[in-house]
């Protein structure tokens, strides 16, 4: 029974170990491609062998291509890969307290679609409803086929809780504490669903592009319906013990933490996101100001020495 066991541990342990490698050797050419199988074996610490074998793999299924040879070295000219930008589609999904854009991406994140409108107010299933129809809708325009559609990614304003499915500490969007986003998605779409705090998708983003995938540190800041944070620290992300690190908004600034709106809203939230500068603008000049991107402008030219 024993030999069962521990057979079955090596088993999974050499199954794990495959899918590091291949996702070393698919971040290598995602970040640096075109690239040859040598430089990606000098770059992930893998044997040649192994990636020629990963490399290959990927090549048969799709995912990556072949983009020509190594050119200015001496000796016998390498074929060079890169990702295969056909090779299959990701749904991205924003959802926000005022608005939900929908995006169909192909793999190195060229946008072939997107849809916006204004978030349904039911909440809770309506909203799951409402991204469900606007994935469809998208994958139309984009003339794709839905079965290359492999994964969706939902960024939200609050913090999923990944026992339940739940999105807690989103109070701008009903209902989303009360039902398990990921699994109604998958039901709907088809696909496997990835629920991620918004402003952390983000800060994964801008470290990718600004660090082309290297172990960075910063800070993404977000100011909008919500105000939140994603650390990023050596390429990680910092969750928090509670994975509520980056909510910012509760900070105990500009408001009593102890009233009400502030436990359900957050302090700082409540005196510095887009509905109180909103406001902030109103009282101090008398006029109604919808727009946000106005503000902003406005602020950039009373802030100049």
């Amino acid at each position: 029974m024993e030999r069962i066991k521990s057979g079955a541990g090596m088993a999974d342990q050499s199954k794990i170990s495959r899918r590091l490698s291949q996702s070393a050797v698919i971040q290598a050419i995602a970040n640096y491609g075109p690239i040859s199988r040598a430089s990606v074996a000098k770059m992930t610490g893998l044997s040649k062998q192994t990636v020629s074998e990963i490399v290959g793999n990927l090549k048969d299924d799709g995912w990556v291509r072949t983009v020509g040879q190594t050119e200015g070295h001496i000796g016998r000219r390498a074929v060079v890969y890169e990702i295969s930008p056909s090779g299959a589609t990701v749904a991205s999904i924003d959802l926000g307290g005022t608005k939900v854009r929908v995006a169909l991406c192909d793999l190195t994140g060229k946008v072939l679609a997107e849809r916006t409108e204004p978030t349904d107010p039911l909440g809770g299933i309506g909203v799951v409803d409402q991204i469900a129809r606007l994935v469809g809708q998208t994958a139309k325009d984009a003339e794709s086929d839905a079965k290359n559609m492999r994964v969706a990614v939902v960024g939200v304003p609050g913090v999923p809780d990944p026992a339940t499915g739940a999105v807690l500490m989103a109070p701008n969007i009903r209902g989303i504490d009360q039902i398990n986003l990921p699994a109604s998605l998958t039901e709907r779409l088809g696909v496997e669903v990835f629920v991620e705090n918004d402003v952390n998708l983000a800060a994964l983003g801008e470290n990718w592009l600004g660090n082309q995938g290297e172990k960075g540190d910063l800070v993404f800041v977000s100011v909008g319906t919500g105000i939140g944070a994603g650390i990023v620290v050596g390429g990680e992300l910092l969750r928090g013990k509670t994975g509520a690190a980056g909510e910012v908004g509760f900070l105990p600034f500009g408001a009593d933490p102890f009233e009400p709106d502030s436990l359900s809203t957050g302090a700082l939230e409540r005196v510095a996101a887009t509905s109180a500068i909103i406001g902030m603008y109103k009282s101090l000049t008398g006029k109604t100001c919808k727009c946000q991107k106005y503000l902003m402008q406005r602020r950039q030219k009373t802030s100049r020495p």
